[in-house]
């Protein structure tokens, strides 16, 4: 597989229409910004994701009006992809700053969002929203030369989350008045094939009530220092960290 430059593009094809490995259909905005706004032409190559961990390395074959039939040259799985999964539970925040955590912890290697419902939390979003998260998703999926599309679960009451939440292998929850450093926590520790549940509360954080609930439940309370971070910065601090432990993997 050819390995990307920094110039290359990288557009989403729906696995649907990618046919047997041997050839990809670009539909929609994918195909009008590859022809109309980058003037891709006949023989051009570029990348293309299915967002369920496939990369193709493809070659524009014929341009439609609204779609771009495409060659495929070569392909790779979850190149780029962590070798654990991590859900981000982020507790709903001003409507720019949630964008913020969604773009940046796709970026960092999420798996899943779960828009959290606390007491200190904002209202419910809207299905709107739901869709502009899922707009910078698949935005910030390309830009990372990601091969896998996040899931975006609906909003969840931070209860109804901490009764569903046996099927992760690590359960977190970071706290401002934690005594426990994260690095000692993560240290020497190998996440590889773990599925790993991250719980950032809203501006104000969570309450002592809904603090002392999580933990009762097996979920380990972190610190992110000595500094009190903004709800966005708190979740983009606590994936990189995450993000960071293991190296990407090709499986």
């Amino acid at each position: 597989m050819k390995t990307p430059n920094h110039d290359d593009q990288y557009f989403y094809v729906m696995p649907e229409d990618v046919d047997n490995r041997q050839s990809v259909i670009l539909r929609g905005e994918e195909a009008f910004h590859c022809t109309k706004v980058l003037r891709k032409k006949s023989g051009d190559r570029f990348f293309s994701v299915d967002g369920l961990g496939n990369e193709y390395l493809v070659e524009l074959a014929e341009a439609h009006k609204d779609t771009v039939s495409c060659r495929i040259i070569d392909s790779s799985t979850r190149l780029t992809e962590l070798p654990m999964h991590i859900t981000l539970a982020q507790a709903l925040i001003k409507h720019d700053h949630f964008d913020l955590v969604v773009e940046k912890c796709t970026e960092l290697g999420v798996s899943t969002f779960i828009p959290l419902e606390t007491e200190r939390s904002l209202a419910d979003p809207g299905k709107n929203k739901s869709r502009r998260w899922q707009k910078i998703m698949m935005s910030s999926m390309k830009q990372s030369r990601r091969s896998v599309l996040p899931r975006l679960d609906d909003v969840t009451p931070l209860d109804e989350l901490v009764e569903k939440s046996n099927n992760y292998d690590v359960k977190i929850i970071f706290h401002e008045k934690s005594d426990r450093p994260v690095f000692d926590f993560t240290k020497n520790m190998n996440m590889s094939g773990t599925k790993i549940l991250v719980l950032v509360g809203p501006e104000g954080g969570f309450t002592e009530s809904e603090h002392r609930t999580v933990v009762s439940r097996d979920f380990i309370s972190l610190s992110l220092g000595r500094r009190r971070l903004r709800a966005e910065t708190a979740a983009i601090c606590a994936i990189s960290i995450f993000s960071n432990l293991c190296t990407p993997q090709n499986t």
